[in-house]
């Protein structure tokens, strides 16, 4: 069964920006972590016409998407890279039915460029290509080097230098969009040749988030349809898996699968069950090692409550792995990475609360939305988990009516249960739901209580 098409939207809140700065003639880079997206973003505008029509109107005809697979290099060296350049240019001109005999003469440029004896001057050939193709038409050359982050960490000086000069021999009618893992800075160490190709392609960075909520919903319809259920998932199943992953496209992918095609969406150990699970702990640790230590120090920081530094801040906001608090804190993008980061920092991602009399012990464990008294598994609904949450978060204080109403709205917009304008009224009932649920019997006060002004404490570390 064919997959559904992909909207027109996909990813628009980055690929417009990306296409304007293509529109405007200059080089740029598509930064995202592992698995987020960042190679179908750019097959998506190699292979869907209607798209480039879209974002491009009437340049689209000119413009030439060269995509260049690093991953496929032979090596990571000069002659490799302009031959696969060359062939990628053949190619796109093949295609064409206004380029005439143009194709037939790059191809044998590109023969010349790889054939053993020619691989000592395959620029040059690379250098005639690129002519011979801008004196055929007005034609935009784009060369997308797709995961080109080992090619940037290896590379011979020599060959920054030569890309910086093919774009400046062609300023506005070549550029280049460089698509990495991590910044460029961070790839390698500074040095004059490429720092002049550095300067032309930083400038204009696009970091790869997370999906939109809505285009993470149409991924999740579009795993579906490739199985024929029987069945389409309801919204609760997919807010639930858009919930765990973070709509991260990894995660969300490989959730997908983990939760038998979405079927076991539903269940009340859905977290306990995919943060356990071997694929899905794959996709974080790509996510995590994508990273720099700087980055990876900042999240640890935010699952200890800590400020974030300068760098990691801009960073993980940028990338969508982190989100700001009302408070001025951060909270790590979904409940499965951040029960990875949370094992990473050294522990066990949970909070127990022990009995101050003796006896049951009562255990939250924050990243999986799971909680046990006594080894037993409590079933929690969002309004209640998310509320426990923020008490936990401001343990032995009293959270505010305002703090719980923003938390509580919150949790009706992530898993809408009708509640409309009866929020306030919940959170008192969410409240007695959780006392019943989450105490144990016998226990000489309660774990929570009322403050003045219609907010609630949770027990301290102290047991007060």
């Amino acid at each position: 069964m064919p997959d559904l098409p992909l909207p027109l939207t996909f990813r628009a809140e980055i690929i417009e920006p990306l296409a304007q700065s293509i529109r405007a003639g200059e080089s740029c880079a598509l930064v995202g972590v592992g698995s987020s997206g960042k190679s179908n973003i750019v097959r998506f505008l190699r292979d869907r016409a209607d798209a480039r029509q879209h974002y491009f109107g009437d340049s689209a005809r000119r413009l030439l998407w060269l995509m260049v697979d690093c991953n496929a290099l032979d090596a990571y060296d000069e002659p490799s890279l302009y031959g696969a350049m060359i062939d990628s240019l053949t190619r796109a001109i093949a295609a064409r039915s206004d380029a005439g005999a143009l194709g037939s003469t790059l191809d044998g440029l590109c023969r010349e460029a790889v054939a053993p004896d020619g691989r000592a001057g395959a620029y040059r050939f690379l250098h005639r290509a690129v002519e011979l193709t801008r004196q055929a038409g007005d034609f935009q050359l784009a060369f997308v080097l797709d995961d080109c982050d080992k090619l940037i960490q290896t590379a011979p000086p020599t060959l920054f230098r030569r890309l910086r000069a093919l774009r400046d021999d062609y300023k506005y009618q070549l550029l280049y969009v460089a698509v990495t893992r991590r910044e460029l800075h961070g790839l390698r160490p500074q040095s004059p040749e490429f720092e002049s190709f550095f300067e032309i392609v930083v400038s204009r960075s696009f970091a790869v988030g997370p999906y939109s909520d809505h285009d993470a919903r149409f991924m999740i319809n579009r795993l579906a349809s490739r199985l024929e259920m029987p069945r389409t998932l309801d919204d609760f199943e997919i807010g639930r898996l858009i919930l765990a992953t973070g709509g991260h496209p990894g995660l969300l992918k490989t959730s997908f699968y983990a939760s038998r095609a979405g079927e076991l969406a539903a269940e009340p150990d859905l977290m306990e069950m995919l943060a356990n699970d071997s694929h899905v702990t794959d996709e974080c640790r790509k996510i995590w090692e994508s990273l720099e230590d700087e980055d990876r120090a900042g999240l640890i920081a935010a699952i200890s409550g800590k400020a974030l530094g300068g760098g990691a801040h801009t960073a993980l906001m940028a990338m969508g792995l982190v989100r700001e608090r009302t408070d001025g804190t951060h909270a790590i993008f979904c409940p499965l990475f951040e029960s990875y980061v949370a094992h990473k920092a050294g522990g066990p991602p949970s909070i127990s609360l022990p009995h101050s009399g003796g006896g049951p012990v009562f255990e939250i464990f924050p990243h999986t939305r799971l909680v046990r008294v006594d080894s037993h598994q409590i079933n929690l609904r969002r309004i209640e988990f998310e509320l426990l949450c923020l008490l936990l978060e401001k343990r032995g204080s009293a959270c505010s009516r305002e703090d719980l109403l923003e938390r509580a709205v919150a949790a009706e917009s992530r898993e809408p249960s009708g509640l409309g304008n009866s929020i306030d009224g919940a959170i008192d009932q969410a409240v007695i739901e959780l006392r019943r649920k989450i105490e144990p019997r016998g226990a000489p006060k309660p774990y929570i209580t009322a403050t003045p002004g219609g907010g609630y404490r949770l027990i301290g570390d102290d047991g007060r």
